[in-house]
């Protein structure tokens, strides 16, 4: 957890890194993880179908923060966001609604602060071959 930011999963806990072989996934309620064989990992951002903030986007280091670039789609009963990014580093995020408000993923690896005085999510994404 970053120095002295109080944030945590809604149990008390983080998520933590699981199997990043290609076509392995890694699951919290919010995030999954895809390796490939190229060595990056496919991001599905995941949020239940009611979710009051619809529509939402994701915003991150992936996307330049444009939260318009990285839209939930409705798709089996869920509402999913997708991106592919290189394996093997970090990347912050968070996402924002359509009424602006921005929010976290209350199952993020970690969580820094922000230039705006809040904190961003952080993601720690492994390359395809780890275990």
């Amino acid at each position: 957890m970053a120095e002295g930011v109080g944030v945590q999963g809604v149990d008390g806990t983080s998520a933590r890194r699981l199997d990043r072989r290609p076509g392995r996934l890694r699951i919290s309620p919010m995030i999954e993880q895809v390796g490939t064989e190229h060595g990056d990992v496919t991001l599905h951002f995941v949020l239940p179908v009611e979710h009051p903030a619809r529509p939402v986007g994701v915003a991150g280091d992936f996307n330049e923060w444009d939260w318009t670039a990285t839209l939930f789609e409705e798709r089996a009963g869920v509402v999913e966001a997708v991106v592919t990014v290189a394996g093997g580093r970090q990347y912050e995020f968070r996402y924002r609604g359509a009424n602006g408000t921005w929010f976290n993923d209350d199952r993020a690896d970690d969580y820094v602060p922000n230039e705006f005085g809040g904190v961003n999510c952080l993601i720690d994404v492994g390359t395809a071959g780890e275990s």
